[in-house]
């Protein structure tokens, strides 16, 4: 993708697969969509749970969190053992269960913000926001507003600088990258490298 002359590359899962040897060759911004996640609720300073798919992922999730060196701003990461297929095939079924898995993170793991632990749970954020009263963090949409920070920021005598044009044309493409991120992670059931190029 990088040589193909994307400007920007969003590891659309969330277990940030492949992530390190994606950054070490590609000429462009990489970014994660869980290490966008954890590095927002930290920058808010909030306090934060996971709710994860399946148990296989919580020990990778754990670590990956760890070597970005935020564990201190992680409670817990929990599974709600609901297979990724089924956030698409069944997304009222899904939402009620990962619903009670949050609710159970907000009631025990005295936590600020509860981060989705799945690109695909874009299906299920509106049903699981409305039934908690701490913040629930979309892993999709902080990897796109992340994505356009970096590309269009522009660095002059190591300092960074951003014309109205540039901010006009950030803007738009946000809004373009979210609505194709969301597209790819409601449909797929595989773990993607999703690409934006003009």
């Amino acid at each position: 993708a990088s040589k193909s002359g994307a400007e920007g590359i969003v590891i659309g899962c969330f277990d940030d697969t492949a992530l390190d040897e994606a950054v070490a060759c590609a000429n462009c911004p990489v970014i994660g969509i869980g290490q966008a996640s954890y590095h927002f609720a930290a920058l808010r300073n909030w306090r934060f749970s996971v709710v994860t798919t399946l148990s296989v992922s919580v020990p990778i999730i754990e670590d990956n969190i760890q070597r970005l060196g935020l564990s201190p701003f992680l409670s817990k990461v929990r599974a709600s053992e609901v297979p990724v297929l089924d956030l698409d095939a069944a997304p009222g079924k899904a939402s009620e269960v990962i619903k009670s898995e949050a609710l159970q993170a907000q009631n025990l793991d005295e936590i600020s913000a509860i981060i989705l632990g799945c690109a695909g749970m874009v299906e299920v954020y509106d049903q699981v926001k409305r039934a908690m009263s701490v913040e629930i963090i979309d892993p999709v949409t902080c990897a796109a507003r992340c994505w356009t920070w970096l590309n269009c920021t522009v660095s002059s005598t190591n300092e960074m600088r951003s014309s109205s044009a540039d901010r006009q044309i950030c803007s738009s493409r946000n809004a373009g990258l979210s609505a194709a991120l969301r597209s790819v992670a409601a449909c797929s059931t595989y773990s993607q490298a999703i690409c934006s190029s003009d």
